[in-house]
C-alpha cells in the first residue's frame, strides 16, 4: 500500500489542471509524487510545467506598476527559473531586441 502526503491545496490544483478528467488526476498525482516529497499546489504546477499563482500575481503587479522593460526582464527570470523551453527563448528574442535593448 502506497502512502502519499498530499495537502488540500494540493487536491485542489489537481482537480483545477484534470478539468474533470479522472486519469489525468492519477497521472499528474503519480508525476508529482514521484518527483516530490510532499503533493502541493506548487509541486503540482511545477510538475506539469504550469505558473504558479504567485508568479502569475507578480508579473501582472509589474505590468501594472512598472516600466515594460523591468517588467520584460524579470518575466525572463522567471520562465528562465521554471518553466521555459528553448521555444520560449527563440520567441522572446525579437521583443527582446526590439524592445528591451537598452
Amino acid at each position: 500500500m502506497c502512502r502519499l502526503d498530499v495537502s488540500e491545496d494540493g487536491k485542489t490544483a489537481l482537480v483545477d489542471l484534470a478539468q474533470g478528467d479522472m486519469r489525468k488526476v492519477l497521472n499528474i498525482l503519480q508525476s508529482t509524487s514521484m518527483a516530490f516529497p510532499k503533493v502541493t499546489e506548487d509541486t503540482v504546477y511545477m510538475c506539469v510545467g504550469h505558473p504558479l499563482k504567485s508568479d502569475i500575481t507578480s508579473i501582472v503587479t509589474w505590468l501594472l506598476n512598472e516600466p515594460f522593460s523591468y517588467t520584460y526582464r524579470r518575466i525572463l527570470i522567471v520562465l528562465r527559473s521554471s518553466y521555459a523551453t528553448p521555444y520560449c527563448y527563440r520567441r522572446t528574442s525579437f521583443v527582446q531586441r526590439r524592445y528591451c535593448s537598452q
